[in-house]
């Protein structure tokens, strides 16, 4: 099955190629994931590349795909799951982060998570995310239109045929397995190029039941960038979420999780 790895940026415009980073990868039927490529892409290339999927894939995604229910209640009453969000995003237009916060008045919300989110996770309207996840929900709202494509939690169903985008966030992957607080020093925390080294020698001995392949070959590309590395760990969620058992999945069920989004954090 494919895996793809998804690092997000809202910043820049929809054809340069900025901070966002796609990692590719293929997870065979006996648990191996190889990462085959990792490299920098416009959110125009990421789209397109998304819409032409043309076999089974999951695609882990590191940004909010909704925002918190109370934000969503004033910003459209109607609204009744993530969709009829996406498509009031899509008919948006700002300049710079300043003027979408001012418009939307997201400031006074700016500290609000969702029910769902887990300790550590950064608001969706936070001054450092309100620009990415807008620009997100806009791409999600294209991608949307493919009848092969599925979202969680909007659809639980037969997965086998489906390209499943999962929202993902690598530094809670990091946190859950491998721990030791090494999530909130690998960006540029103290330490952080020592955090790296950790985290990529400690993924294949806590992960017992992937086998990575190409891993060691990027080592230095994520040594050197985070956005890079942040890809590849969305890659390996995405790829957790694929060959986890059932049982693992029953938290999906959160109250405002159709409307407001869900995160997947794999079990340490």
């Amino acid at each position: 099955m494919r895996v793809i790895g998804v690092d997000f940026s809202g910043a820049g415009s929809y054809e340069s190629v900025g901070k966002t980073w796609i990692a590719r990868g293929e997870l065979d039927g006996d648990g191996v994931l190889t990462i085959e490529s990792c490299q920098p892409i416009s959110r125009e290339g990421l789209t397109g590349e998304l819409e032409g999927l043309a076999e089974p894939a999951v695609v882990g995604m590191d940004f909010p795909f909704s925002v918190p229910e109370v934000f969503a209640r004033c910003w459209k009453p109607s609204a009744r799951e993530m969709p009829d969000l996406w498509v009031k995003a899509a008919c948006m237009e700002w300049n710079n982060r300043d003027e979408l916060r001012n418009k939307l008045h997201t400031d006074k919300f700016a500290g609000l998570k969702r029910d769902s989110d887990p300790s550590g996770a950064i608001a969706p309207l936070n001054i450092r995310m309100v620009q990415m996840t807008f620009r997100g929900m806009q791409m999600l709202n294209r991608l949307w239109e493919r009848p092969e494509i599925r979202v969680l939690p909007l659809q639980l169903g037969p997965e086998q045929d489906s390209v499943i985008l999962l929202e993902v966030m690598p530094g809670a992957t990091i946190r859950s397995l491998v721990g030791r607080n090494l999530h909130k020093s690998y960006k540029n925390g103290n330490g952080w190029m020592e955090s790296r080294l950790e985290i990529l020698a400690k993924l294949p001995e806590q992960v017992r039941r992937l086998t990575f392949s190409g891993l060691t070959e990027r080592r230095e590309l994520c040594l050197g960038n985070d956005d890079a590395m942040d890809a590849i760990i969305a890659a390996v969620t995405a790829a957790l979420w694929q060959i986890d058992t059932p049982p693992e999945r029953n938290y999906l069920d959160y109250p405002d999780s159709s409307l407001a989004g869900w995160m997947y954090v794999p079990r340490g």
